[in-house]
């Protein structure tokens, strides 16, 4: 018999090896053997993915498609050097200096941070010149709740970028043509450093 699990619960599996962690999820699907380890990582990394292959245990045929074609984890975010991001940092620096290092008001700059906390380009840092410059705990007050996060699309810190005037989101808007996911004017990357 199925385990009664509704797609919303989260994966109740048991402590211990993979292998152990493989073998009950494959019973919560109803397999008469173990996941592999590709379908387990998949499905905690995906919530998706996991809710279709909760879903589909009544369907043999489409259990087993989702079982042989799990998502690839996302590893299309651009990786930048520590060159690339010393030079884009030093332009934005000039650029920013050249406007008299003036920052957003405080209700953009709220605005911006709140977009950016619900972007899915908002990521730990990668390399060595984002861990060193994004040194930063979360706080809960305005500015500081993206932490030491980087934007994926372009490389910079956000708690630094988002303040900036001179400075802008990369990513433009779904559905919006000319705007960007803060709500301002979209440029594009040349345009945007």
């Amino acid at each position: 018999m199925i385990p009664a699990i509704t797609p919303t619960d989260p994966l109740d599996l048991p402590e211990g090896t993979i292998e152990d962690r493989c073998l009950a999820f494959g019973k919560i699907l109803g397999l008469a053997g173990p996941v592999s380890a590709e379908v387990l990582i998949a499905a905690l990394e995906d919530s998706n993915y996991a809710r279709n292959l909760l879903v589909s245990r009544a369907s043999n045929d489409f259990l087993q498609m989702l079982l042989k074609n799990p998502p690839k984890k996302k590893t299309d975010a651009p990786k930048f050097s520590n060159a690339e991001l010393i030079s884009k940092a030093s332009k934005a620096l000039l650029k920013w200096g050249m406007a008299g290092f003036s920052t957003v008001p405080e209700s953009q700059l709220a605005k911006r941070e709140a977009a950016c906390l619900a972007c899915p380009n908002l990521m730990e840092p990668t390399n060595t010149i984002q861990k060193v410059s994004a040194s930063a705990e979360v706080r809960n007050e305005t500015g500081y709740r993206t932490g030491n996060k980087i934007c994926a699309s372009c490389g910079c810190v956000v708690k630094n970028k988002m303040r900036l005037t001179t400075d802008t989101c990369p990513v433009a808007a779904e559905g919006t043509p000319g705007i960007n996911k803060w709500g301002e004017a979209f440029l594009p990357p040349k345009e945007n450093i």
